[in-house]
């Protein structure tokens, strides 16, 4: 799937599933809709890390210590979610190291 398909999908997506909306005032300031701060139990005060990934902009709650921020998992998931989710994440990076692996040796048989 080609970068312009996929923006149009995510496009469509956005619109159908019709997500909370944000708008930025024009000090660059969001306010976070009620439903996803109650979701994930942000109080005043909490620290949000920013990410641009892929031109989407992603927040992610920043607990106060360094130990509470790598205990802390995705909001929302369980132990074993998480477990889970790690597990799958490891299987496609080992695919993708066999797959450059592969083309690094179909590249040295065409020298």
């Amino acid at each position: 799937m080609n970068d312009d398909t996929k923006r149009l999908r995510e496009a469509a997506r956005d619109y159908v599933v019709d997500p909370p909306v944000t708008t930025m005032s024009s000090k660059r300031q969001i306010t976070l809709p009620a439903e996803v701060v109650r979701h994930l139990g942000l109080k005043p005060g909490a620290k949000l890390a920013v990410y641009v990934v892929d031109g989407t902009i992603v927040l992610r709650h920043r607990p106060g210590t360094w130990l509470e921020y790598v205990t802390s998992g995705p909001p929302g998931m369980t132990k074993n979610e998480v477990d889970a989710y790690l597990r799958e994440l490891r299987g496609q990076d080992e695919e993708h190291a066999q797959q450059i692996e592969g083309d690094a040796y179909i590249a040295a048989d065409e020298d």
